[in-house]
């Protein structure tokens, strides 16, 4: 059974482990009004994008003129009809003389066989004479019994098999790289709202700082640092707007909606697991990936070619057999019969160009079988790379989170002083700065570890499946 059926029977199924709305009611997988603008969640982003963006439609094409590949490169049963009709002059002797010929030939590819029936029908001097003749013949050197053509259908299925795993490899592909662009989409929506929340957290500082000078309790140099750090705050908010509203261009094209729909992302949770194993994941790996099953499919197509290649060097040599029968009128009257049976020999003294092929059938299987070695290696370093990579930034983004709980209670504990004037406001900018650092670090944490982990389902083939 082929990976695709028909083109409607394909159903992608993205590995939303743990991700909230397909599970759900239908009415969390779609976007919601909320006045002007519209929240948008991970799962109906990724269901809306796979239906409305034409390049997974291209892609896909791909796949229906797969389905005259085998047709367009094998040989195929043939029955061919013959009609000959003509007069034949002698110029010396007599008037001229109608020939008509009638044959029937069926050719059977898979068993390199040939069946023929003739039918001839001439006028001599006056009188009709008529010949039927029956025909078989057979390869037995080179195609021998079909040999060479059956080859071909197994190598036209094998790069369809091949082409298939690569067509699904494209589909994941693309599909990664746009989930990926939600991912980046989230996290300059956050980056909006945190700068956001500090700028009008940084506007209250002002408004209190203005009434403890009217007080006399703070100075007009403090005024003029609050305002600075307010000046700072908003252009990183204008910068964060700017790039969030950039980035929601590309998401509403995607998703084939208008420039004028304001859109907001909601929050995807981590999709697959963490790996706990490198060795089990591997061996899973191996056994299931796409990635291994075709590199077993390409060692398999070069040896097949290899061994087309070997049959493509015989001679050509043909088992012959003929009944034939001759007599007068259009009914054989007074008919004679005759057999023959023999054999027909082709034998090209240099064959350059099909021993050329043959050695070239050589050196790509045993290149085949390197690239397969080698690519089995390759797999498993980035796979090793990955793995650890995933470790480490669970850990960074475990710190993320504890940083910003130290930092706002360092926050909080200066503000209370400030207030009662036991330290500087210098202090208490700095306390503020370092917590909307570790804010900000701890998204860019979040955002990284969300792309690791989708790199770690795209790299095994487990992003995208196929259900017929």
């Amino acid at each position: 059974m082929t990976i695709f059926k028909k083109l409607s029977c394909l159903i992608v199924i993205v590995s939303l482990l743990g991700i909230p709305g397909f599970s759900q009611a239908q009415t969390n997988t779609k976007a919601e009004d909320t006045s002007t603008r519209y929240k948008v969640t991970f799962d109906h982003f990724v269901k809306t994008i796979t239906k409305t963006d034409s390049k997974f439609e291209e892609i896909l094409i791909d796949k229906l003129i797969l389905n005259y590949y085998a047709a367009l490169t094998v040989p195929a049963n043939e029955f061919l009809i013959g009609l000959k009709s003509g007069y034949e002059f002698n110029l010396s002797t007599s008037p001229h003389m109608p020939e008509n010929t009638l044959s029937l030939t069926q050719t059977f590819a898979r068993t390199g066989s040939e069946l023929g029936l003739q039918h001839s029908l001439d006028s001599t001097s006056g009188a009709q004479t008529s010949g039927l003749t029956l025909s078989f013949s057979q390869d037995i050197a080179a195609n021998a019994f079909g040999k060479s053509t059956t080859l071909l259908h197994k190598i036209a299925g094998l790069e369809t098999k091949i082409a298939e795993y690569q067509i699904v490899e494209s589909y994941e592909a693309y599909l990664a790289e746009l989930i990926s662009l939600y991912y980046k989409w989230y996290n300059l929506f956050q980056n909006m709202q945190t700068a956001r929340s500090s700028f009008e957290e940084n506007k209250k500082l002002l408004e209190n700082i203005k009434n403890r000078q009217t007080s006399s309790i703070a100075r007009p140099i403090d005024v003029d640092k609050i305002s600075l750090q307010i000046l700072a705050k908003e252009q990183s908010l204008i910068r964060s707007i700017e790039n969030f509203h950039l980035i929601s261009n590309d998401i509403k094209s995607a998703m084939g909606l208008s420039e004028s729909i304001e859109l907001v992302p909601l929050k995807p949770s981590i999709m697959g697991s963490v790996p706990k194993s490198l060795d089990a994941a591997f061996i899973t790996f191996k056994h299931q990936s796409r990635t291994y099953k075709t590199l077993s499919l390409l060692t398999e197509k070069s040896q097949v070619s290899l061994e087309k290649e070997a049959d493509d060097l015989l001679p050509s040599l043909q088992w012959l057999m003929s009944i034939s029968a001759t007599g007068t009128g259009a009914a054989l009257e007074n008919n004679a019969t005759t057999a023959f049976a023999g054999l027909s020999l082709s034998l090209p003294l240099t064959k350059v160009q099909d021993k050329a092929a043959y050695e070239t059938a050589k050196l790509t299987a045993k290149k085949t079988m390197l690239s397969a070695v080698n690519t089995h290696d390759d797999l498993k370093i980035a796979m090793e790379t990955l793995f650890l990579r995933i470790q480490y930034q669970l850990k960074q983004l475990n710190l993320s989170e504890e940083k910003i709980k130290l930092a706002q209670s360092v926050l909080d504990y200066e503000a209370e002083n400030y207030s009662y004037g036991k330290v500087s406001l210098n202090d208490y900018i700095d306390a503020v700065n370092k917590l909307d650092a570790a804010k900000f670090n701890k998204i860019t944490e979040e955002t990284q570890f969300q792309q690791l982990m989708l790199q770690w389902l795209k790299l095994t083939d487990t992003l995208v499946t196929e259900i017929q």
